[in-house]
């Protein structure tokens, strides 16, 4: 990704936060649960809805599960490289006084390829290292086919986090759809008062930067296993 690139990345996902609306209603389910979180779509992100909210005594039990819309039009060309759009889903907390789910559960999405192009991999990856990662155990349902190689990134233990989706084909026009569960745990401590919380961006790798990203997450896990 160029310098220009993520720049303008970094001013999307200040804007986006910057529209949230202060009093708007925290995500709850049929039922009138309450996730104590609020969830921004922006960039090629469309739309979510949401699955269900499971109330537990604690953070780390409650959880809520969601179904996410996106559609990634034509990328930027820029010095030789393909610049695809990318869909944020920005989660803030509703309110520090809610049963905040310290779980949230991407149940399926459906991505629409108008990008023009056939797609050769699809990433997913969690700003805020301090607050969110993915558990790769529960994720393990997770179904990325066509694209059925799985690379997890930055990893400790057993969370990560990104998911590099590789070693398949999504044509142009057609529409991806994973299923499955891809599972977000949240130090629901860790976040800092109202509105605070952290950004899942979702991406197409241009196929030079998807070699670095899968090579530099191999280089990652060998000095880990010799430490």
């Amino acid at each position: 990704m160029t310098l220009k690139r993520l720049a303008q990345l970094c001013i999307v996902v200040a804007l986006s936060a910057m529209v949230l609306p202060a009093s708007a209603d925290t995500i709850k389910d049929a039922n009138g649960d309450d996730s104590g979180w609020e969830l921004t779509v922006a960039g090629a992100a469309t739309g979510f809805t949401v699955i269900n909210v499971v109330i537990a005594p604690n953070h780390l039990e409650s959880e809520l599960i969601i179904s996410v819309d996106k559609s990634f039009g034509p990328p930027e060309e820029e010095d030789g490289e393909l610049d695809f759009p990318t869909a944020l889903l920005i989660f803030s907390q509703g309110s520090s006084d809610a049963q905040t789910a310290g779980r949230i559960v991407i149940r399926s999405e459906s991505i629409v390829n108008n990008s023009g192009y056939a797609w050769s991999a699809f990433r997913w990856v969690i700003f805020e290292p301090n607050v969110a990662y993915f558990n790769m155990s529960d994720s393990a349902g997770w179904d990325t086919s066509p694209l059925v190689s799985q690379t997890w990134q930055d990893t400790s233990g057993n969370l990560a986090m990104g998911l590099v989706a590789s070693g398949g084909t999504v044509a142009a026009g057609a529409t991806y759809s994973p299923s499955g569960d891809l599972v977000v745990e949240v130090n629901v401590d860790a976040i800092d008062g109202d509105s605070a919380g952290f950004t899942l961006k979702q991406t197409v790798p241009e196929p030079a930067s998807l070699a670095i990203l899968v090579l530099g997450a191999a280089g990652l896990a060998v000095r880990r296993r010799r430490r």
